[in-house]
């Protein structure tokens, strides 16, 4: 305890000495700088390992555990598996929303703003806007399932085995259910747009005829 004091007592006499002597400027420009690199670094970390290992871990419970592990086993979590497989995802999912406009109208403009057309962009701003925009939804997709399963269920008497395959069969379900709703969504569309077309196309004709009567 003795020398942790001294060593702060230390530090805050030479902060306070260079205060006055430099003044508050430098401290402050030195804490910005210092707090850009966290910044930058956090992202990085974030981006480059965090994310890739989240959405891997979350693909493979969608469509790896329900056909590779058995229902009296348990998942073997292998972080390299899951951060090459989060990667792949990755790059799959973003190229697909970017080039197939009406699967996720949103994402795609978000993906917009931050993948501009003149690339001018750098990767650290990139990163920062996936990890604030992919990173908390997947958490938020892993996290509310297993709170369901293995806290919540147990406290109704539900079974450790029952929770155990609601936490397995959550994941492919809610692909299931996405996939069909996309789907639907975009047959709806595609039906009010060819009604609209034939009603347009009904009312110019009716013009032409009212034109021609005239």
């Amino acid at each position: 305890g003795f020398y942790v004091t001294g060593l702060v007592w230390e530090v805050l006499s030479s902060l306070m000495f260079h205060v006055a002597s430099h003044g508050t400027v430098q401290i402050v420009e030195a804490l910005k700088h210092t707090y850009q690199g966290v910044e930058k670094g956090v992202s990085w970390v974030v981006g480059l390992i965090i994310l890739p290992l989240v959405t891997g871990f979350a693909v493979d419970l969608t469509f790896g555990v329900p056909w590779r592990v058995a229902h009296d086993q348990d998942m073997v979590i292998a972080p390299v598996p899951l951060w090459v497989l989060g990667i792949i995802s990755l790059k799959i999912g973003l190229r697909t929303v970017h080039s197939v406009p009406w699967i996720s109208p949103s994402a795609r403009r978000a993906l917009l703003t931050i993948q501009p057309a003149n690339r001018q962009l750098d990767m650290v701003t990139v990163l920062q806007q996936f990890r604030y925009h992919l990173l908390p939804p997947l958490l938020i997709l892993i996290s509310v399932p297993y709170i369901v399963s293995f806290h919540l269920l147990p406290l109704v008497g539900v079974s450790v085995a029952t929770c155990y395959s609601t936490w397995r069969s959550v994941f492919p379900m809610s692909a299931a259910v996405s996939v069909v709703w996309i789907v639907l969504s975009r047959a709806v569309a595609s039906v009010v747009q060819v009604h609209e077309t034939i009603r347009d196309s009904l009312y110019l004709v009716g013009r032409r005829l009212h034109n021609i009567e005239a």
